[in-house]
């Protein structure tokens, strides 16, 4: 991850209005502090690890195994709706690269979706 990155993820964390505390904490860590954070599970229970990050395009195949596994609902209406979402949020990505960070403050996590061209948070997922 770059420093330029990290000031896209931070600014799109602090642009979520209702964002937990852990995750403004997150935020508005220095992209020093991010370098220094252990990677993920070697963290201790309540603190934060190295978040995961990719810039990428979005794979037309990928949206069909999303599409497989929301018409599947092998893991209940729930998970098959945060699919659904997703599937939404990144179809008018095809073939554009997309940011893809996952935030880890064990055992709690979140997953953003970011334009790299325009900086714009334009999908997020909770897992606490």
């Amino acid at each position: 991850m770059t420093e330029n990155l990290w000031h896209i993820l931070s600014a799109s964390i602090k642009s979520l209005n209702a964002a937990p505390s852990w995750l403004r904490e997150f935020g508005n860590m220095t992209y020093e502090q991010v370098l220094h954070l252990p990677p993920l599970g070697d963290e201790t229970k309540g603190s934060f690890a190295a978040p995961s990050v990719t810039e990428k395009p979005v794979a037309s195949d990928f949206l069909d195994f999303l599409r497989e596994q929301i018409r599947l609902n092998a893991r209940g209406q729930e998970w098959t709706k945060v699919l659904k979402d997703r599937l939404e949020a990144l179809l008018p990505f095809v073939g554009k690269n997309v940011i893809t960070a996952s935030l880890y403050q064990k055992p709690k996590s979140v997953t953003l979706y970011v334009n790299p061209d325009t900086g714009e948070l334009f999908h997020f997922e909770f897992d606490e």
